[in-house]
């Protein structure tokens, strides 16, 4: 046990995060602003840049959560890992093959050259962007900063290649750990039938989904939002507009969330369908038992009172609430809707701008008294 947690103590450098999200808003956000006010100041001239609320929201909103996402991750893959070797979820035979994946994902997480390769792709979409090739993150339409101001290529040449950085370190980390989810799957697992999750103790697995995919998604929502509410109010954009995009990205966020989760059903599944037979079982042998025992009038004189009547009682119950209604997947929805509710958040303020405030205060006023 000790080797595992040895291997993976890289995966939980928390001793200063506070320091780490500071240090990416100062360099990423700060310096724009201060740039921006001091053209303003000097030249009278006003950065478009700074006026689009989605740069705003990649360099104050996006960039810390996705390092609170990473360091997430990072804890919950190691507690994950400890926990399933250590509760004995892992057959004897196959933890050879265990510490192999974990020493896997260790490895692809600290490598070098994935990165380098994502830093420099980042630096090639930033580049493009300073020179109007594009806009800023494709997909994140904003402002372009190509207008030939300082501020503006602060943002192109600084920022935007650390968003665009840490957006596609975390998610290729999370893709380490979706292929370690799919490997895991295939060992043979010792799953705790009976366990009060339904799920044969494995609920936990869901934990890193939860940890890493809400700030990401948050992050990203943000952004997302971000831009369409400059198209709403650039372009008079409307609601139904963005409809489509906006249960897009919900359904995407979803999958990226739990389909690696689905690697586990076929196993649960099956567990599922053993623990009928072997509690069935289990319940007909002592159900015989009792019967023979307190059947004959003879004996039930002593029946009042006997913890047999409270054991088969727990018997049952133990059957009815949970063998009986074992799902095959990990996830609940549950889960599902938190995530969702997550990700919508920023849609709040992106309605604000479709109907004003006083307009919904009116409406909610209206409700509450009654009146049409």
């Amino acid at each position: 046990m000790a080797t595992i947690v040895a291997r993976h103590e890289r995966w939980t450098r928390l001793e200063r995060p506070r320091t780490l999200l500071l240090a990416a808003v100062v360099i990423g956000w700060a310096p724009l602003v201060l740039i921006g006010v001091g053209e303003r100041l000097v030249l009278g001239r006003v950065e478009p840049v700074l006026g689009d609320v989605s740069v705003h929201a990649r360099l104050l909103v996006a960039v810390p959560l996705f390092l609170i996402a990473d360091l997430a991750l990072a804890f919950q893959m190691r507690t994950t890992l400890s926990r399933l070797r250590d509760e004995g979820f892992v057959a004897a035979a196959d933890r050879g093959r265990f510490d192999q994946i974990a020493a896997r994902a260790d490895q692809l997480r600290g490598a070098l050259v994935p990165e380098v390769i994502l830093f420099g792709l980042a630096i090639v979409v930033s580049l493009a962007t300073l020179a109007g090739l594009r806009g800023p993150a494709g997909a994140f339409q904003g402002s372009s900063p190509s207008g030939g101001g300082v501020a503006g290529a602060w943002f192109a040449l600084v920022g935007l290649p650390l968003f665009l950085f840490l957006l596609l370190r975390s998610l290729w980390r999370w893709g380490i750990w979706m292929v370690t989810l799919v490997k895991l799957a295939r060992l043979r697992l010792v799953l705790a039938l009976g366990h009060p999750d339904r799920r044969g103790g494995l609920s936990f697995l869901t934990l890193p989904s939860m940890a890493f995919n809400a700030p990401y998604l948050l992050g990203v929502s943000s952004v997302l939002c971000a831009s369409w509410g400059m198209r709403i109010h650039t372009e008079h954009a409307t609601l139904p507009q963005l409809l489509h995009p906006m249960i897009a990205f919900a359904l995407l966020g979803v999958l990226l969330a739990f389909a690696p989760l689905l690697a586990f059903t076929p196993r649960l599944f099956l567990g599922a369908r053993r623990g009928l037979v072997e509690y069935g079982g289990l319940a007909t042998d002592y159900v015989r038992r009792f019967q023979a025992h307190w059947s004959p009038p003879s004996q039930r004189d002593d029946l009042l009172g006997t913890s047999e009547i409270q054991s088969l009682n727990d018997l049952g119950g133990e059957y009815r609430e949970v063998i009986e209604k074992s799902v095959a997947l990990i996830f609940s929805p549950r889960d599902v809707i938190l995530l969702v509710i997550v990700m919508a958040l920023p849609l709040a303020p992106l309605s604000l701008m479709i109907v004003p405030v006083d307009q919904l205060l009116k409406k909610i006023v209206q409700l509450l008294i009654g009146k049409r």
